[in-house]
């Protein structure tokens, strides 16, 4: 297998958060159903609860889990911005859900990055427009699926071992983490 480390991501999104001064983190994840261990859900909101408490945060009540359903997801999303719980820097485990994010903070003129910091993870295109501009974590998806299709031809040539490679993600920094865009 060839997958993204999931766990090393959610980390680097803390520390980023933390480089750029910010402490009162929080995660917006998504309900999990089904089998956890695998899922990368699961693995980004360890590596971030494991982040948090290397840093020597308290990790209780930093995880917000909403609705995997997109007709309660966006009431969830806006429900969470508003709620005066919000965190001032999320970790949201997909861009789609940093995306709603950046639209209803935008929409209750809350600021991005000013009022609030996110870091999506999957680096989209979506993600990558000028009025949207999360920063996201890439998992180097054209590196995956060549190792992927490596990986393959050599089973397929006689290779009998298994191996299971995490390719590193990385941190795409955009406005929504600091008000300088760095491409």
């Amino acid at each position: 297998t060839v997958n993204s480390d999931d766990q090393e991501g959610a980390a680097i999104a803390v520390r980023a958060f933390l480089e750029h001064g910010l402490t009162d983190i929080g995660m917006l994840s998504r309900i999990v159903g089904g089998p956890v261990e695998a899922n990368v859900v699961h693995q980004r909101e360890i590596g971030f609860r494991k982040a948090l408490a290397k840093a020597g945060l308290l990790t209780e009540n930093r995880i917000s889990q909403i609705s995997r359903y997109v007709f309660r997801k966006t009431n969830e999303v806006e429900d969470y911005l508003l709620s005066g719980q919000a965190p001032r820097a999320v970790f949201c485990w997909s861009d789609i859900d940093g995306i709603n994010l950046i639209n209803y903070a935008k929409i209750n003129n809350i600021r991005v990055p000013e009022d609030i910091s996110i870091i999506g993870y999957d680096n989209t295109g979506v993600a990558a427009l000028a009025p949207i501009s999360l920063a996201s974590i890439d998992q180097s998806g054209r590196r995956i699926g060549s190792l992927a299709t490596e990986t393959l031809l050599s089973r397929i040539a006689g290779r009998t071992n298994a191996s299971h490679l995490l390719i590193e993600p990385t941190l795409v920094k955009r406005s929504s983490l600091n008000l300088k865009y760095e491409a």
